[in-house]
């Protein structure tokens, strides 16, 4: 192989291992924004379906999931900081 070779596969190389790159990163960063996408529009459609609810059935919500929460081991500082931050949201919504 003479030296001229070096010249044009070296930066091929280079080239190649780049656009590789890029393009994974791409893939990667699409299946991130998807994902992200899909969980704004479930919260969307969740923030619409309490709207609706009347104050008791909101209540009812709350108190299960106060008690879900409880069952996976949370202490109730977070659940009542969950349950602020929610209250939070609803009266942003409004």
């Amino acid at each position: 192989m003479s030296p001229i070779t070096f010249i044009f596969h070296i930066p091929l190389v280079f080239i190649g291992a780049f656009f590789l790159l890029n393009l994974t990163l791409a893939v990667i960063k699409s299946k991130f924004s998807e994902e992200h996408q899909k969980k704004n529009e479930a919260e969307a459609q969740e923030a619409a379906a309490m709207e609706e609810m009347d104050p008791e059935q909101l209540e009812t919500l709350r108190t299960k999931k106060n008690k879900m929460l409880m069952r996976k081991g949370k202490h109730i500082e977070e659940v009542e900081f969950e349950m602020l931050e929610t209250d939070e949201q609803q009266k942003l919504i409004v």
